[in-house]
């Protein structure tokens, strides 16, 4: 893998952490069987995951998460009743989705 393609995937992306999480996923994918966007002989999925990112094929789209199930407030209590209780709230959590064009 080639240091420059990496940084420049990075560069379009966002970030090394954005990458990552969008070559996972797009690998991920892959190997359920999804076509490749690109002409590519390598056998390589993280290769071809990389070259489509560099192509401008797939990307990084970002949406807001919150569990369905999730309460919206917990409460938390010791063994005694005489303790007092803690209330911790569900945070808003944010997933990262590949959306490929």
């Amino acid at each position: 893998m080639d240091k420059k393609k990496l940084a420049h995937a990075q560069s379009l992306v966002g970030g090394r952490f954005k990458l990552c999480v969008l070559l996972q996923k797009r690998v991920h994918e892959l190997v359920k069987g999804a076509p490749k966007l690109v002409d590519q002989n390598s056998r390589n999925l993280i290769d071809i995951a990389l070259e489509e990112v560099i192509q401008n094929k797939i990307t990084l789209a970002h949406e807001e998460y919150v569990p369905e199930e999730a309460p919206e407030t917990e409460t938390v209590s010791g063994r005694d009743d005489d303790e007092p209780q803690i209330e911790r709230r569900a945070p808003a959590q944010e997933r990262f989705v590949s959306a490929v064009s």
